[in-house]
């Protein structure tokens, strides 16, 4: 039994079909999922945000003195400075303190260039009135397999900056000392600019 044969214009609708699919898996790998999990990120700060004014409304609302409530929500406001630092290099202090505190040798860090994050229009997104900056940090890491994992506990639980963990590589190190592993860690941090640079 003869096999059909496929015309020219079926493999030029197959050659369309195959471009267009793929156009269509790279906006979705490149472009939409990146997308989506930054704005799935946004959307978490907005409802703590929205948590903290409803706390806030709820203080005033129980009969508490303005003054009271005042003072509460200038004490939340502070945390939330304090998470978004307007200088790298109290995220960088911070880093190499809870480096130090929980006994992790630090290879290197090595801060990327800074951009400003957008939402999904491509306007600049800003906490009151300054801008949010994303700053990529490496670093590269040796310690035990436990105090790395101490030191990652402690980033993504009690670090008083916000930062995401992007990537954990671990690999045994050359000369293994303790059982000490060579680790790089790719980090997110985000500062605050009063103006776009």
């Amino acid at each position: 039994m003869a096999r059909p044969k496929i015309t020219k214009r079926q493999k030029k609708i197959l050659m369309v079909f195959y471009i267009v699919a793929l156009a269509f898996l790279i906006f979705i790998v490149f472009i939409y999922l990146p997308l989506n999990k930054r704005l799935s990120m946004l959307k978490n700060e907005l409802h703590s945000i929205e948590m903290q004014v409803s706390q806030i409304k709820k203080a005033v609302g129980e009969g508490r003195p303005l003054e009271e409530a005042i003072t509460f929500f200038k004490n939340r406001l502070e945390i939330l400075d304090r998470k978004f630092p307007d200088k790298d290099e109290t995220i960088l202090r911070e880093l190499s303190t809870l480096a130090v505190k929980t006994g992790v040798e630090v290879v290197s860090m090595r801060p990327q260039k800074k951009k400003i994050i957008q939402d999904i229009n491509g306007l600049p997104i800003k906490i009151n009135v300054c801008y949010v900056q994303e700053m990529p940090i490496t670093m590269n890491l040796k310690a035990p397999y436990k105090t790395i994992g101490e030191f990652v506990k402690l980033l993504r639980e009690d670090f008083p900056v916000f930062v995401r963990i992007d990537m954990v590589h671990m690999q045994r190190a050359e000369a293994p000392a303790g059982g000490a592993l060579d680790v790089t860690l790719d980090l997110d941090t985000y500062l605050i600019c009063a103006r776009l640079e």
